[in-house]
């Protein structure tokens, strides 16, 4: 029975795991999404939102706990700036995780992990109905009118 446990063990010994999430998180850091399997998706997405809530308070403290975990001083300061730029009013979820097709050679359920970005609202959808009579008027609009019906219009 697996009371009280926590975690997923990923069949490796804990050094090889730690190794295996840290690599995972510095390949997040850097390309902004990774493709592994599901089990590993979720694992990663635990620790890097965790290191997240970290990055977003910018303290002392956190940049050393970073530094941990990332070792590299350039990761750090690039984790620190987008979680006071785009993660600023988020209090969790940023990260995606996006299920792709089996693996081909054991058949292991893959997912691309990514970072969430801020999507800007561009317009609000148009009905296709509004879209056609858009498309009416228009084109009643671009007809020649008697020229007795135009000056009628201007006046």
């Amino acid at each position: 029975m697996r009371h009280r446990q926590f975690g997923k063990k990923l069949n490796r010994d804990t050094d090889h795991r730690r190794a295996l999430i840290k690599n995972l998180i510095r390949s997040l850091v850097i390309c902004e999404s990774v493709v592994t399997t599901k089990t590993k998706a979720g694992v990663l997405r635990r620790n890097y939102e965790k290191l997240m809530t970290k990055a977003k308070k910018g303290t002392l403290l956190a940049q050393r706990q970073l530094q941990v975990v990332l070792q590299d001083r350039k990761l750090v300061q690039k984790m620190i700036n987008k979680g006071k730029g785009d993660f600023k009013d988020r209090t969790s979820g940023f990260v995606r995780l996006v299920p792709q097709s089996a693996r081909r050679g054991d058949g292991a359920m893959m997912t691309r992990v990514e970072l969430v970005v801020k999507q800007e609202v561009v317009s609000k959808p148009v009905s296709r109905l509004k879209l056609a009579e858009k498309k009416v008027k228009s084109k009643v609009a671009k007809k020649d009118l008697p020229k007795e019906v135009k000056t009628k219009e201007a006046k």
